[in-house]
């Protein structure tokens, strides 16, 4: 049988580093506040691209995450797109803040600071999310981690390959 080990301890670190090592770090995190409208969340959404926004509480250097809102949540209290023009949609949201919809803390998950992205990616794959909110023991926010940080992980690990494939095909 093949040895299966075909890795070294110093490519298995390289390969599945931690969380923080890739993620998006936390001054280019998009986030919100728990007093912006629903409204709001999704002109952010809209404009930034993006399907998910942690909502924080920042203390001075502090800043502690709340929650994370999906474009899911905002469309489940939104008013129908089939049965309304898009001023009425966005007149609906405007009635609800973010803290009106922000399930308690214990039901939303994030990665943890020292996490493995294997793990975080298990985690994502299992909950059919496309991101995780990253956080450090204080339940401090330190950035998120998506599914782009891990398909650019996969390239920094495929093309080394992909490479020495093409060289061992010339050679």
């Amino acid at each position: 049988m093949e040895n299966l080990n075909i890795l070294n301890n110093e490519q298995k670190i390289q390969y599945n580093p931690r969380v923080e090592d890739i993620m998006t770090k936390c001054d280019k995190v998009v986030t919100i506040k728990p007093t912006d409208t629903l409204k709001h969340c999704l002109e952010v959404m809209l404009k930034e691209g993006h399907k998910r926004l942690p909502v924080i509480e920042q203390k001075g250097e502090k800043i502690k995450l709340l929650g994370v809102v999906t474009d899911k949540d905002i469309r489940v209290y939104s008013k129908s797109y089939f049965e309304h023009n898009l001023k009425d949609i966005l007149d609906s949201l405007e009635s609800y803040k973010v803290s009106d919809i922000l399930p308690d803390a214990t039901f939303f998950k994030k990665a943890h600071i020292g996490e493995k992205v294997t793990q975080a990616s298990k985690e994502m794959l299992h909950l059919h999310i496309s991101g995780l909110p990253v956080v450090d023991e204080d339940e401090q926010l330190k950035g998120i981690i998506t599914r782009s940080d891990l398909l650019d992980q996969l390239i920094r690990i495929l093309e080394p390959i992909d490479q020495l494939s093409k060289k061992e095909k010339t050679d």
